[in-house]
């Protein structure tokens, strides 16, 4: 459940695999990994889009862009391992564990084991993802989440949105300080939210990249809280 600050590789591979997503098109079905190997990196994944990418014009673009964060540590040598013209089924369930912090997604914690050498990393979901591909679901759930902890006593919550139920069995709730707790939660959140018809988020390419580039903190957006969701 503690799920530490990315160090910088697994940063890379986060800001290169939406890099990717976005030079396909939001409006595609896309779900892109990077696995940093040492020695090169793995392009895998797949799309719905058929407009097969030029990879070594993406890569000298990304490595273009984004150089005062990479520093000397810019992408040279890739496996492109995407499949293109894909159908993909969109997913219906998400789960996920958020905290009380600046950017819930982490604890705040910074996970030094990651930095041995020799340690290969890739993207995590969310990055690499088109926002019809779970994306869209996050942002909500993220959302969500920061009205929940704005209760001030609540250190984490989990959320488990699941499409497929009916009703009150759309999601459930599991925080971090009483069992008690997460029934007055769960029926907070369904009066307030509608998890049937999901606000969709289109965030621009550089508010998707700040998401790497400036992890430490979220989208504004997402933090504003709704004032009728209130727990007595």
């Amino acid at each position: 459940m503690n799920r530490n600050f990315p160090n910088k590789k697994n940063r890379i591979c986060n800001l290169l695999a939406d890099f990717i997503v976005l030079k396909i098109g939001k409006e595609f079905s896309s779900r892109i990994q990077v696995t940093d190997c040492i020695n090169f990196y793995v392009l895998n994944g797949k799309t719905n889009s058929s407009t097969i990418l030029d990879m070594n014009q993406i890569i000298e673009e990304f490595n273009e862009k984004f150089k005062d964060f990479l520093d000397d540590e810019k992408v040279s040598r890739t496996i492109d391992l995407i499949e293109y013209s894909k159908d993909l089924d969109l997913p219906r369930n998400l789960s996920y564990t958020f905290f009380d912090t600046e950017n819930n997604m982490y604890s705040n914690k910074h996970d030094y084991t990651n930095q041995m050498e020799g340690f290969v990393v890739s993207s995590e979901f969310p990055f690499g993802f088109s926002p019809d591909m779970g994306r869209n679901m996050f942002y909500n759930l993220k959302h969500i989440a920061y009205n929940v902890t704005k209760i001030g006593y609540i250190k984490w919550i989990n959320l488990n949105l699941n499409l497929d139920k009916d009703g009150d069995d759309i999601i459930s709730v599991i925080c971090s300080h009483s069992n008690k707790l997460n029934d007055v939660l769960k029926s907070a959140i369904l009066d307030v939210f509608d998890l049937e018809s999901m606000v969709k988020y289109d965030f621009s390419n550089d508010e998707i990249f700040n998401e790497t580039l400036a992890y430490k903190k979220d989208q504004g957006l997402l933090k504003i809280t709704n004032p009728d969701f209130i727990i007595f």
